[in-house]
């Protein structure tokens, strides 16, 4: 329920709002370097274990958070995960962008 009087209005329309809006992360690989593969991306996501476990190749449910044989990224285990900002209002959980070293 939202307050009418004073400030208690404002916090609780933010609060309101703070349900549809995501965090951007920057999420940043430092074990897997060279060619064909992904140094760093910036995600939506609601917090940072979340923000982990996003490849910025594959859809969620594609990966298991492993490098794997052929690792273009690192385990989920080694990002680097740092708040960066908010995404604007509905925007989904998922990769904004990435950087890619094409080989």
């Amino acid at each position: 329920m939202l307050r009418r009087n004073g400030w208690h209005g404002i916090s609780g329309f933010c609060y309101a709002l703070d349900i549809f809006t995501m965090k951007l992360w920057l999420l940043k690989n430092e074990t897997v370097e060279g060619y064909d593969t992904f140094d760093s991306a910036v995600v939506a996501a609601p917090d940072a274990e979340t923000a982990r476990m996003i490849h910025p190749l594959y859809r969620k449910d594609e990966w298991d958070g492993k490098a794997g044989k052929y690792p273009c990224w690192c385990d989920a285990e080694d990002v680097i995960v740092h708040h960066i900002g908010t995404a604007a209002l509905f925007v989904e959980t998922g990769v904004v962008c990435a950087s890619f070293n094409a080989g």
